[in-house]
């Protein structure tokens, strides 16, 4: 069963028979009266108006709760993005400004070796950088 939230200590309420404010307990239910005396009258009222005797006036009363809500917990996820075709020559120029200042580890160095040969591989059989670097090495182009 679900814990019913503190009732502030500065919370008045106002008696439903005699209209008076009153200071409730912080714990329990809400009352309805300020008093015994007055729980009572609004009883005999109540069965005198089943039967018929006297008319039931209803009063309704706002009471003010604070409810505590749980801190909600937030976690950075990173996820892996592919680089597209305009960010291709940006990661390779800190790929290069990194191995120049040697921040790549050596260890690493034969395994990044083999992927930049495989890169220069699949771009030499491209015939787009083929025509390319024709044009590039003719000599009335420079």
């Amino acid at each position: 069963m679900a814990k019913r939230p503190r009732r502030r200590s500065d919370q008045t309420l106002v008696c439903g028979w005699c209209s008076r404010e009153f200071l409730p307990a912080t714990r329990g239910r809400t009352p309805k009266w300020c008093s015994q005396v007055c729980r009572q009258r609004a009883w005999e009222q109540r069965r005198a108006a089943r039967s018929g005797l006297v008319a039931v006036e209803i009063v309704q009363q706002v009471v003010e709760v604070e409810k505590v809500v749980q801190k909600e917990v937030v976690k950075r996820v990173e996820v892996p993005v592919r680089p597209s075709r305009h960010n291709w020559p940006a990661l390779l120029a800190e790929l290069t400004s990194q191995l120049d200042r040697g921040l790549v580890y050596d260890r690493d160095l034969p395994e990044l070796a083999t992927h930049l040969s495989g890169v220069l591989q699949v771009l030499e059989r491209r015939p787009g950088y083929q025509r390319l670097m024709a044009r590039s090495r003719s000599p009335w182009r420079r």
